[in-house]
């Protein structure tokens, strides 16, 4: 899938109501590597259909801390349920002393993409974190698609 052919079906899947982002602030208490399950964090898969991620964004607030971000599927359409990792772990730190800002912004050359099945229900972010002050923000940006097709 090329750069622009991946660009031409984000517009689309855009201008069609197609398009998602999955997306968390000021989040805490991960140091046991929490699969985010709020409000607007995770996005259902529906049977017949997948779900392309094209990119992310993850921000770590706080000194002396460390993230890691995962994105993957889940068993259950609410983002809950056993999580499979589809992504390699992105992790940024800060040292301890706030000299900048540290993000991480990665737009896949090949997006990801995940079918409906039993074991993906859901597209979710699995964080874990140094300890439990650390605070993050994340987004992630994709669209739905017909299962087997890129239409």
């Amino acid at each position: 899938m090329s750069g622009r052919f991946s660009q031409d079906q984000a517009l689309r899947a855009a201008r069609e109501g197609r398009s998602f982002i999955m997306k968390g602030a000021g989040l805490t208490t991960l140091s046991a590597g929490v699969v985010q399950t709020g409000a607007g964090t995770f996005k259902a898969i529906t049977v017949g259909s997948a779900a392309v991620v094209a990119g992310f964004m993850v921000h770590l607030h706080t000194i002396s801390d460390s993230v890691i971000l995962e994105i993957g599927c889940t068993a259950n359409v609410d983002g809950t349920g056993d999580f499979v990792a589809m992504s390699p772990h992105i992790m940024i730190h800060t040292g301890d002393k706030r000299t900048g800002i540290p993000s991480a912004f990665v737009k896949l050359p090949v997006p990801m993409y995940l079918n409906y099945s039993a074991t993906c229900k859901a597209v979710a972010v699995k964080l874990t974190c140094n300890d439990n002050d650390a605070s993050v923000n994340f987004g992630v940006a994709g669209w739905l698609e017909d299962e087997g097709t890129l239409s």
